[in-house]
């Protein structure tokens, strides 16, 4: 870090039109000291976690980048600052959008959609009736509960940094009501009440794929760049390199180190490669293209899997009337795998090519959860409703509850009685023949 610059990071809220959603400014402060020259001073600073450059809405000039290891977004770039007092200060403004908060209209759709559910099951007179009432009122509850924390945590309202920890908290009330939801939905398909279409947010599951599974057809080839250069415009230079390769690629894994050599830390226990005595010329430049089994590239096989379940499914609701939004469904799902499959992934190996993929990842995530949900909701249908009066037994008052207890009780006692008096009451021949046994 130069010596003459002062970074200040702090997080502001910025005027935000009413037609626009709320935003978040990140500030950053770069002073140059009294006394320092003219300089061209570098600037990196991390973006809260779960911003992604879409949330950016202004960068203040500088680039985006993404941390592997943290799995998380920065801005850098480079700040011309004067001598003098106008030029020696810089102020940079990075907008975020606000990523912390449920909109209120989703809120509501969540609470209608329990709220026609119950209404649902009182008019088919459920058995159900009572435990899904319970239910309606926990997530409206929750839901509630959620908005209240929201206000009371709203921008302007409270320091942007406790604005965002309040998220925690309203993220765990908000997975909460969608999964009482879900048993909602539940109820009603048992009750052979089409739950269409079905809710993409009570469907989304966290899922993480096995890192150990090799593709079918093996690992790909990644290419990870080596770049040298002597900066020296006069002099020419005898230098030694050595460049950490990613975590998840080992001494196994380089398929190709071009001129380079192939180490491994055990300290560190991180695999590199290397080159002594590279000779370079004034300004020259030199790449390594250096050849490694593509570890993040595998969600192929996953991606072909999830298509077949997706057309099987849709096979089976397209067989059936009355599925119509379910088909719907299902073929925006086989949409949404095309999608994947047709985007491009970067050239090169490098941050935004983990980023990348790990992306990708995400988004089969949701759509495997999507494809659960589909497949509990067809077996779902086909499960017989249980109709036996077991199930519909009043339950008994508490006064009722508490004879039974006694009258158990009261036999219990009845029995270690007549057990003790059975022993009690032993013959001298009985205790004399037992004494003898021993």
């Amino acid at each position: 870090m130069f010596i003459s610059l002062l970074v200040v990071l702090a997080l502001a809220v910025g005027y935000v039109p009413p037609a626009r959603a709320a935003e978040i400014i990140m500030r950053i402060r770069v002073v140059n000291r009294p006394n320092a020259k003219e300089q061209k001073v570098s600037v990196k600073r991390d973006l809260p976690v779960g911003i992604r450059p879409e949330n950016v809405t202004d960068s203040a000039g500088l680039n985006i980048g993404y941390n592997i290891k943290e799995d998380r977004y920065f801005v850098r770039g480079e700040v011309e600052l004067g001598t003098n007092s106008a030029q020696s200060v810089k102020n940079l403004e990075v907008v975020l959008e606000d990523v912390w908060t449920f909109p209120a209209d989703k809120i509501e759709t969540l609470k209608t959609r329990a709220t026609e559910a119950v209404t649902k099951l009182k008019k088919k007179e459920s058995e159900f009736m009572g435990t899904a009432t319970n239910i309606r009122d926990k997530v409206v509850m929750d839901l509630n509960q959620l908005l209240v924390i929201q206000e009371e945590n709203a921008i302007g309202m409270v320091p942007p940094l406790q604005h965002i920890r309040a998220y925690s908290t309203t993220r765990k009330i908000y997975g909460k009501a969608v999964k009482n939801l879900g048993q909602l939905e539940n109820f009603l398909i048992m009750e052979g009440i089409d739950v269409a279409p079905i809710d993409p947010i009570v469907s989304e599951v966290e899922w993480e794929r096995d890192e150990r599974k090799v593709p079918s057809g093996g690992y790909k080839s990644a290419v990870m760049k080596i770049e040298v250069e002597n900066t020296s415009p006069l002099t020419n230079r005898v230098i030694s390199v050595r460049r950490d390769l990613p975590e998840e690629i080992g001494v196994e894994d380089v398929v190709d180190p071009d001129m380079l050599k192939v180490g491994y830390d055990a300290r560190r226990k991180r695999t590199y490669v290397y080159i002594n005595d590279l000779e370079l010329a004034a300004r020259e430049k030199k790449e390594f293209p250096v050849l490694i089994k593509d570890k993040w590239d595998i969600n192929g096989d996953y991606i072909i899997e999830f298509t077949s379940i997706a057309t099987n499914l849709l096979a089976v609701v397209s067989a059936e009337e009355g599925h119509e939004d379910l088909q719907l469904h299902v073929a925006g799902i086989i949409e949404e795998l095309n999608q994947i499959t047709a985007e491009t992934k970067p050239e090169t190996l490098g941050p935004e090519y983990v980023d990348f993929f790990r992306v990708q990842t995400r988004k089969l995530g949701k759509i495997k959860g999507k494809l659960d949900r589909l497949e509990e909701v067809l077996r779902r249908k086909k499960e017989p409703k249980w109709t036996t009066p077991m199930l519909s037994v009043k339950a008994p008052d508490p006064r009722t509850t508490w004879i039974i207890i006694y009258i158990v009780l009261g036999f219990l006692g009845l029995v270690s009685l007549l057990f003790f008096l059975r022993w009690f009451g032993k013959s001298k021949s009985e205790k004399l023949g037992d004494s003898g046994q021993e």
